[in-house]
């Protein structure tokens, strides 16, 4: 038994006044004595290494914590961390998790639920042999998407990053909407994904706001502009995160930083079609993009814009290695004019195919006609005159008011 063996050690320990060994040790028998004591029946080894585990971990804490203010104690964290690994079993590498995991994930394409069975199956079997606290990183490594984690208490913030290419110019037909909105709803539904996987691995979940820039940068994915944009090493400010809460401390920082030159620069504050940016100073009432939240008020500024601006972004010096790509063939048919009005007089249901690329929170009925209408009078596009007056006659009072808005505008 394992327990013999780390008593003859501690007993070995005192004899020999070996301080370190013995408050080690002594720490992780009384652990297991408490094991005993809550009637869980007879403690094994797996018990063993798990109250093994936890001391390491409280002793790695410590040492962290006094590496600069008491460097005796902090050495003391770091003899005890020495001595309890040595009855750990051999530890296994990420890789190897990795393989593990995937050898019981014999479906690639198997559900959520499934996926976190897998996981929290294999659990028992990285006891004493990986840090638990590294598996939940291990389990995000593998969906390929950028991501980092910081702690917060005994909170840990995950932020995710998926980056995007603009769209090189945009059919007459077309709504100019962001193919940032594309992105943004793509990694939403991956996110939501792998929060059932998370959940249904055994890790607890918390719900609370986050604010992604902000965590993102802690997290090392990236430096936030004075225009408040998140820019990336690779992907410049052509991201977009989302993010969760864990219950407990799973750290990962990344280093894609880069060096700030707003001062320097202020390339976007000549940009900003509406003044929004000036000198370091961000007015986030003048933004466009903040502008279009407020749909069902009309603002000629927004020019031919439905969803969207990235003037800014178009002058930034960390965008200038971004491509940019050229709009699908199935794009085109669902951001077609005529198409989405179409799509509004079937409500909610009818916006469906909008609201599987941009989001169903982007793709309402009302918001999205309010945006359209705006957009066509202010870049005085008057081609679908005839199709916005049928929308006076709408059940929808919102819909009807801005036709006649659009009508008594032309």
């Amino acid at each position: 038994m394992l327990l013999d063996e780390i008593r003859s050690k501690f007993n070995e320990a005192r004899k020999t006044k070996d301080d370190i060994t013995k408050s080690a040790l002594e720490a992780v028998i009384a652990s297991v004595l408490l094991k005993q004591k809550s009637g869980k029946g007879e403690v094994t080894d797996s018990d063993v290494i798990e109250c093994v585990s936890k001391e390491i971990k409280v002793q790695t804490e410590i040492a962290e914590l006094y590496k600069e203010k008491d460097i005796n104690t902090s050495n003391i964290a770091s003899g005890k961390i020495a001595v309890l690994k040595e009855f750990l079993p051999v530890q296994l590498t990420e890789e190897e998790v990795l393989a593990l995991i995937k050898e019981k994930d014999i479906y690639e394409d198997c559900s959520p639920k499934t996926k976190g069975m897998i996981i929290k199956s294999i659990m028992p079997l990285l006891v004493g042999k990986f840090d638990k606290s590294k598996v939940l990183i291990t389990l995000l490594k593998q969906y390929n998407i950028d991501f980092c984690a910081v702690n917060d208490g005994n909170i840990t913030d995950i932020v995710f990053m998926m980056p995007y290419k603009p769209f090189d110019n945009y059919p007459k037909n077309c709504a100019v909407i962001d193919s940032f909105y594309i992105a943004s709803n793509a990694l939403y539904k991956k996110v939501a994904e792998i929060e059932k996987v998370v959940c249904d691995s055994g890790f607890t979940l918390v719900k609370r706001p986050l604010h992604l820039k902000k965590i993102a940068e802690q997290g090392g994915l990236g430096t936030v502009l004075d225009n408040m944009l998140l820019v990336n090493q690779k992907y410049g400010s052509k991201v977009t995160l989302q993010g969760l809460s864990v219950q407990g401390k799973f750290e990962y920082i990344v280093n894609e930083k880069v060096d700030k030159i707003c001062p320097n620069c202020r390339a976007c504050d000549k940009t900003c079609p509406n003044n929004a940016l000036c000198q370091g100073v961000f007015t986030r009432e003048n933004c466009i993009r903040h502008k279009q939240d407020f749909s069902k008020d009309y603002f000629a500024i927004i020019g031919n814009r439905v969803l969207g601006c990235s003037e800014c972004q178009k002058v930034c010096p960390y965008n200038s290695h971004i491509g940019s790509e050229v709009m699908p063939k199935a794009v085109q048919q669902i951001f077609d004019y005529k198409n989405i009005f179409d799509m509004i007089k079937n409500g909610r249901k009818g916006l469906i195919p909008l609201a599987n690329l941009i989001g169903s929170n982007m793709a309402r009925p009302t918001f999205i006609f309010n945006l359209m209408v705006n957009c066509l009078l202010a870049s005085h596009n008057f081609e679908y005159t005839d199709i916005i007056g049928t929308f006076v006659s709408s059940d929808n009072k919102n819909i009807s008011a801005k036709a006649k808005f659009y009508l008594e505008n032309i």
